[in-house]
């Protein structure tokens, strides 16, 4: 006899009125949803089974009806997008109004506006809207969460101190940038960090962990974590 868990249902929910399908080709000022495949599929491979409520627009009382929808049905909620501070950014006045919100908003780049909460006993997750930043913050704050709920006993993320193959001065937050190994043992970097920019995350094999403020110099020492790490 061997205990098992059931597989965790995880809602996801793609917000914005800007986003369409992937598979409709965008008019003016609209974009494809990546984020819900996305996020789709990090579930699927940390073993988790995911529930997909679609593209909701900006709209409070639509998002609410598709977040109520989950709450009935996963043990988990992941909303991408809406969780910055503008006007339309409706996620956590929507996770206020149902439960708590833990903490909103976090000192790193990329996934500076990342959410948590609870509602009726349902943990809640914000991701950012721009694909790099719910990537890394999927990683960092949803898959470990993922995984403890499934029933997995110990979650060590390990990483590994690597010289940097180049010049790199962080900002006031800490940064998580997209790298890879070289043949020399060394990161490279990709050759933008911008959080728009989910090729980044293709092209490298892990994060290199830059603290804030630190002016970095090639063959200087950073904790560098595999993203096969994150995938215990």
């Amino acid at each position: 006899a061997v205990p098992v868990v059931p597989r965790l249902r995880v809602g996801v929910i793609s917000t914005g009125d800007e986003l369409v399908p992937p598979e409709r080709a965008p008019a003016a000022g609209q974009v494809r949803d990546v984020n819900g495949p996305m996020v789709c599929a990090l579930l699927e491979q940390a073993g988790a089974l995911p529930r997909f409520y679609g593209i909701i627009p900006d709209r409070e009382d639509r998002l609410m009806g598709a977040v109520e929808q989950g709450l009935t049905e996963c043990e988990v909620i992941l909303l991408s997008g809406g969780s910055s501070v503008g006007e339309k950014d409706a996620a956590c006045r929507v996770m206020s109004a149902l439960g708590e919100v833990l903490f909103h908003g976090i000192a790193m780049k990329p996934g500076k506006p990342v959410a948590k909460g609870e509602v009726r006993g349902v943990p809640f997750i914000g991701l950012p809207g721009n694909p790099v930043s719910g990537f890394v913050t999927f990683l960092l704050f949803a898959q470990p969460l993922i995984l403890k709920l499934s029933g997995r006993g110990q979650i060590d993320v390990k990483g590994y101190i690597l010289p940097l193959a180049f010049d790199y001065k962080c900002g006031s937050r800490r940064e998580f940038i997209r790298v890879r190994r070289n043949g020399a043992g060394e990161l490279e970097n990709y050759r933008t960090q911008n959080s728009a920019v989910l090729s980044s995350c293709t092209w490298a094999d892990g994060l290199a962990d830059i603290p804030a403020e630190a002016d970095l110099k090639k063959g200087d020492l950073v904790t560098y974590i595999p993203f096969t790490e994150f995938n215990l």
